[in-house]
């Protein structure tokens, strides 16, 4: 599977994970990757590069209608 160049999203889970990147972080020049990551029941996970950054970012997007029967404003220590 080949990394997604941030800003060339294709698929609307692309689009979620460039919507949900642009909202925590300034990208500013630096090139940044995604690699879906398979595994999950219901959430989409990511592996995000940022180029010239030695470690590697994970997030996770809650899959529709999991909000149903997960509470997630409750604070988590994970």
């Amino acid at each position: 599977m080949n990394e997604i160049a941030v800003g060339s999203a294709r698929t609307e889970p692309e689009r979620q994970v460039e919507k949900a990147l642009a909202a925590v972080t300034e990208r500013g020049r630096a090139e940044h990757h995604l690699l879906p990551v398979t595994g999950g029941l219901m959430n989409s996970n990511w592996r995000i590069t940022v180029e010239g950054k030695p470690k590697r970012c994970f997030t996770k997007l809650p899959g529709a209608g999991t909000d149903s029967f997960i509470d997630r404003s409750r604070p988590r220590n994970t």
